[in-house]
């Protein structure tokens, strides 16, 4: 198996240490948890899980109780490939309980940044985590209170065969546009757009001639609102600092062969190391 990946990758020396690298992880991670259990006596791990969870979810569902009840509407018109595309939220706030609806997007196109639903579920319970429980881990609990839904005919909701290889060009958008749409129902605690990022990618030799493909993400500044100006950062919501690659073609064309992409995309195989 691992001489079939050898010679079906560009940089297999990189490739091989990314497995390693996540092999050795997990073998590290698996020990640390061994010994969590014996120090406290734990033979099962499903009670601290549902306990985590529940806390989590008990959390932003206070936060959420907050914002006073009501539908709320927002749009946001970006550069497109041909025509400007226009991406289109609702949210409904009831009880404890928040549902965003991007009924209204545009159609996708025949590029490759259309976005798939679980990259634009993804950034809609970013947005909403940063306006509620901006500190507290990622867990199942946190996104509880969050229903997200969109059309399969639209370009937050593509479906084969439409490409998705520069997904990040169109999702990132989901984020000011949830915070947008939100505004006023959180007035002084919506917090600015952190930008779009910047990608640099470089592929060739290295000093000793092997092959080498690296992409680097530089991001620009985040949590800027009413009170600070906000804090440079890598890249923002998800904290790439550096990400190998290797593209059989361009991400536009949407038939990009990925190596490692960003974490926190449900369902998208990936791998990221965090700044």
């Amino acid at each position: 198996m691992l001489e079939v990946i050898r010679v079906n990758v560009r940089v297999p020396e990189q490739v091989f240490g990314d497995l390693m690298a996540n092999i050795a992880c997990n073998e590290v991670g698996a020990r640390q948890l061994l010994n969590f259990m014996d120090e406290y006596g734990l033979d099962d791990l499903a009670p601290l899980s549902a306990a985590i969870r529940g806390q989590s979810e008990r959390a932003i569902r206070d936060r959420i109780a907050a914002i006073p009840d009501g539908v709320h509407k927002g749009t946001l018109d970006i550069e497109g490939i041909d025509d400007a595309l226009r991406l289109a939220c609702r949210a409904e706030v009831a009880g404890s309980g928040i549902a965003l609806d991007f009924s209204g997007t545009s159609p996708p196109v025949h590029r490759g940044i259309n976005v798939p639903f679980c990259y634009t579920r993804a950034m809609a319970c970013y947005a909403v985590k940063c306006l509620t429980v901006p500190g507290m881990p990622n867990n199942e609990g946190a996104v509880a209170p969050i229903r997200v839904s969109a059309p399969e005919d639209s370009i937050l909701n593509a479906q084969p065969p439409y490409p998705t290889g520069g997904r990040h060009v169109t999702g990132h958008m989901v984020v000011p546009l949830v915070f947008r749409t939100l505004a006023d129902a959180v007035p002084g605690q919506v917090q600015a757009d952190c930008g779009m990022m910047n990608i640099v990618t470089s592929r060739g030799t290295n000093p000793g001639e092997q092959p080498m493909s690296t992409v680097a993400v530089d991001g620009r500044r985040y949590r800027g609102d009413c009170s600070t100006p906000g804090i440079p950062c890598r890249k923002e919501p998800r904290q790439i600092q550096v990400a190998r690659s290797r593209h059989r073609q361009s991400a536009l064309s949407g038939h990009s062969d990925e190596n490692s992409v960003a974490a926190m995309e449900g369902g998208t195989p990936s791998r990221s190391c965090a700044a």
